[in-house]
C-alpha cells in the first residue's frame, strides 16, 4: 500500500469466533442504526445549493495533483462551514443583545409605573388620613 492509497478500514480477525463480539451482520445492524448520525454528518459536506455532495475529480492525473485538488474541495466546504458557523453565533449573540435590551427597557418602564403608583398612592393617602388626636396627660391624685 503507498502512502497516497486510501485505506477505509481493515478488517481482521482479533477473537476467535467463540469469544467474537459481532458477526458482520450485526456490524451491518449496526451501522443500519448509526444512520441518522451519518446524515447529519454528511450534511456537512453538502448538497448545498451551490455545491453538491458529489464531486468529480480528474483521477487521470498524478497522485499529488489529485490530492492537491482534494485538499482544495475539502478546504472550499470547511471554510463554508466556518462562514456558516460564524453567521449562526452572531444570529444568537444578536438575539441575546437583543432580548437583555427588551429586559431592561421593561424593567425600566416597570419602575417609572412602580413610581408613579407610589405618587398616586401617596397623595391619595395623604388625603384620606385623619389628623391624630393629642396626646392627654393623666394626672394622678396625690395620696
Amino acid at each position: 500500500v503507498s502512502e497516497h492509497e486510501l485505506i477505509f478500514e481493515r478488517l481482521v480477525p482479533i477473537d476467535s469466533f467463540s469469544e467474537s463480539m459481532g458477526t458482520v451482520s450485526h456490524r451491518m445492524h449496526q451501522f443500519d442504526i448509526a444512520q441518522p448520525g451519518v446524515d447529519e454528518l454528511l450534511a456537512y459536506f453538502g448538497p448545498t445549493p451551490e455545491y453538491h455532495r458529489r464531486v468529480d475529480i480528474d483521477a487521470n492525473k498524478s497522485y499529488e495533483q489529485v490530492y492537491e485538488e482534494l485538499n482544495k474541495e475539502v478546504a472550499v466546504l470547511l471554510l463554508r462551514k466556518q462562514t456558516k458557523h460564524d453567521a449562526e453565533v452572531a444570529a444568537k449573540e444578536a438575539a441575546s443583545i437583543a432580548e437583555a435590551t427588551a429586559a431592561a427597557e421593561a424593567a425600566a418602564a416597570q419602575e417609572a409605573v412602580d413610581a408613579e403608583v407610589m405618587k398616586v398612592q401617596g397623595s391619595s393617602n395623604d388625603a384620606k388620613v385623619p389628623a391624630l388626636p393629642s396626646p392627654t396627660v393623666l394626672e394622678e391624685p396625690e395620696p
